[in-house]
């Protein structure tokens, strides 16, 4: 029954635009690589532009723990949810109970007085977007936001990363202060990053300046991560190969060490092992790296096709990888 709310839900919010095209994720054709590529499109027209386009991330604590059912039902009214489907959601969500089992031991029955939205509930990732929609719709001065279910990113745009850096923290911050104060929800500060995307050094194009969140001070990196995939201030991705190819290495070796299966179940493990790793978000990134860079991935994809095959150690890559039948980088 959860699940079959949650697609009429999502039906109901496509058809009428019930939610902002900037809010990504447990929607279709909202993909995390679509979430990702809608930010780098903004970050290369700044820089058509010569501006620096400065960003911060946060993410809600404990997202769906934490949702509080009176401003969730108000928030599904004000977006035209039909009454019959926000009542059976004010049930869903009140008078929810639990019990511990521990090795056999069952404890007794408690009530959940503020229960949020289950984890696991193919309904709580739509009724989260309805939850913070108004903040992912909040207009902000010089520049844009986005989101991805829980995990929120804004930023601003102009010639100047201090200038950005004072906007942020003049315009954005309150409002997700205030934001937090009506919803009852928690940014947390510990996970908030905060970074100017610019190729230049110069110091008006890049800063040091740190905002203030939360009573903490948050200095700039030089990369950050966005719904998995490292940024790093040029877009040159290096980071973020870096890391992926040395967990395809891992999953290769793993992949390597499993004796007596025929060479298709080991391609079908390695599709769904090593490859996934190593293609994660490709469309975002393939293009803007360098032939150099992408041989990171090289010596995963070598193993893997080695261990396909049963090849020695010395099989050529472009050798290994036809006679492997897997797709070549």
């Amino acid at each position: 029954m959860e699940a079959v709310m949650a697609t009429r839900i999502a039906y109901l919010t496509e058809v009428h635009k019930l939610l902002p095209n900037n809010h990504f994720g447990a929607r279709k054709q909202k993909s995390t690589v679509l979430a990702i590529s809608y930010l780098q499109e903004a970050i290369y027209d700044a820089w058509r532009g010569k501006q620096t386009l400065s960003l911060v991330s946060f993410d809600v604590k404990g997202a769906y723990n934490n949702v509080a059912t009176g401003p969730l039902l108000e928030r599904l009214r004000q977006r035209r949810i039909p009454e019959t489907m926000v009542k059976w959601i004010q049930d869903f969500c009140t008078d929810r109970k639990a019990s511990v089992v521990v090795n056999g031991f069952t404890s007794e029955v408690e009530d959940l007085p503020q229960s949020g939205l289950p984890q696991g509930s193919p309904l709580a990732p739509i009724l989260f977007l309805f939850f913070n929609a108004d903040l992912v719709q909040m207009a902000i001065k010089e520049g844009a936001s986005m989101a991805f279910v829980d995990d929120y990113t804004a930023w601003v745009v102009s010639n100047s990363a201090e200038r950005n850096t004072r906007i942020i923290q003049r315009d954005i911050l309150p409002k997700l202060e205030r934001w937090e104060r009506e919803s009852g929800a928690v940014f947390e500060a510990s996970k908030t990053a905060f970074i100017h995307f610019t190729r230049y050094s110069d110091l008006l194009r890049d800063s040091d300046m740190p905002l203030c969140f939360k009573g903490d001070q948050i200095q700039p990196s030089q990369s950050i991560k966005v719904l998995g995939v490292i940024l790093d201030q040029g877009l040159r991705f290096k980071e973020h190969l870096a890391e992926k190819a040395e967990k395809a290495l891992k999953a290769a070796l793993a992949l390597k060490r499993l004796q007596g299966l025929n060479p298709s179940t080991m391609r079908q493990l390695y599709t769904a092992t090593v490859a996934l790793v190593m293609d994660y978000a490709s469309p975002v990134w393939y293009l803007a790296v360098s032939n150099k860079t992408l041989s990171v991935l090289h010596r995963a994809q070598r193993v893997a096709a080695q261990a396909i095959v049963g090849g020695f150690r010395t099989l050529g890559l472009d050798v290994a990888v036809l006679e492997a039948g897997i797709s070549s980088l």
